[in-house]
C-alpha cells in the first residue's frame, strides 16, 4: 500500500504538470479568440444599429413634416401657397 503512493506522485509528475502547464496557453488563445469573435459580432451589429438610427431619424423629420404640413392645412393655407420644399417634398 505504500508503493501506492510514489506511483500517484509520478504519474502526476509526468502527466499532470504538463497538462496543466500546457493547458494555460490553451485557455489565453481561447479566451483571446472568444474575445475577438465578440468584437467582429459587435462592429457588425453597430454597422446595422447606424443604419437602424439613420431611418430612425429620417422617420421623425417626416412625422416633424406631415405635422407641419397638417398646421399649415388647419390654418387654411393652401397649397400653392406653401414653400416649394414642403409640396415637392425636396
Amino acid at each position: 500500500m505504500s508503493t501506492e503512493y510514489p506511483v500517484v506522485a509520478i504519474l502526476l509528475m509526468f502527466f499532470g504538470l504538463p497538462l496543466i502547464v500546457l493547458s494555460l496557453p490553451l485557455a489565453w488563445i481561447w479566451s483571446r479568440h472568444k474575445q475577438r469573435m465578440l468584437e467582429i459580432r459587435l462592429k457588425n451589429e453597430g454597422g446595422a444599429n447606424a443604419s437602424f438610427q439613420q431611418i430612425k431619424a429620417l422617420r421623425v423629420e417626416v412625422e416633424a413634416l406631415a405635422f407641419r404640413l397638417n398646421a399649415l392645412e388647419h390654418r387654411g393655407v393652401g397649397e400653392s401657397d406653401l414653400p416649394n420644399e414642403i409640396t415637392s417634398g425636396e
